[in-house]
């Protein structure tokens, strides 16, 4: 809409209005719809110079007011007046769907809404926008280090049979038996590989819980280590109690 548009549009409105309700009433309630300023100041000065007066502050009202229900409902009556300012809660809902939509599969929900709110946009329309993206915010992580338990647990537990059982098939055979006793270090150094180039990955979970698997493979038999180490010596030291 032109500015002489919404100039026109507000005096159109004022002419109508004006045998009822106080000029300067009519000219916050044009304000309150979106009207700029400037439009309805220009609107207000043709109203005052068709009637042949100067611009002047509008005198107190002699008899009440309408009521603020009532102005609305006149608004209203006005499409030009009440579609203004829904147009522009409409742009700017709008505007904030398409960030939420941008940026909801990677954000929390939360975050985003106090970046809106942060902004200056109105919490309705903030909540209108997010309710209407239909946003849920990222996938929730999978941790990796509940499966890393499982792989250290096979390489704790079942691996060490294996290379038993390939160490008994292979006989006495020196160079097999060498063979057979680096294979747990081939496979832990494999892991490690692996897991290094899964990080930057599709399957970066993976990644990280053949990691995590390496390290409870180190850290699960030597913390057992120390607390049988600790148990030994209270027994031993329960014994000695006894003694003469």
């Amino acid at each position: 809409m032109s500015d002489e548009t919404t100039i026109q549009t507000a005096l159109s409105y004022l002419r109508q209005n004006r045998d009822q309700y106080e000029l300067e009433a009519l000219r916050q309630q044009l304000l309150a719809a979106g009207y700029p300023s400037a439009a309805v100041d220009a609107a207000v000065a043709r109203l005052q110079a068709d009637e042949g007066a100067t611009p002047t502050p509008e005198p107190l009202p002699v008899a009440a007011p309408a009521t603020p229900d009532v102005l609305a409902g006149e608004i209203t009556a006005q499409p030009e007046v009440s579609t203004l300012a829904e147009a522009e809660r409409e742009r700017l809902r709008q505007q904030m769907l398409g960030y939420l939509r941008e940026h909801g599969g990677r954000y929390e929900l939360e975050a985003l809404r106090q970046q809106l709110l942060a902004a200056g946009q109105d919490p309705g329309l903030v909540e209108e926008a997010i309710a209407r993206a239909g946003v849920t915010g990222p996938p929730p992580v999978e941790r990796a280090w509940p499966l890393g338990l499982g792989i250290a647990a096979i390489n704790i537990f079942a691996l060490p049979f294996v290379f038993g059982a390939l160490g008994s098939l292979a006989g006495g055979s020196d160079s097999a038996l060498i063979v057979v006793g680096l294979l747990p270090l081939l496979v832990l150094v494999g892991e490690l590989v692996a897991g290094l180039l899964l990080l930057n990955g599709p399957r970066r979970r993976l990644g990280k819980a053949l990691l995590w698997g390496l390290l409870f493979s180190f850290a699960i038999p030597l913390i057992l280590g120390v607390l049988l180490i600790g148990v030994c010596l209270v027994i031993i030291a329960g014994i000695g109690s006894f003694g003469p």
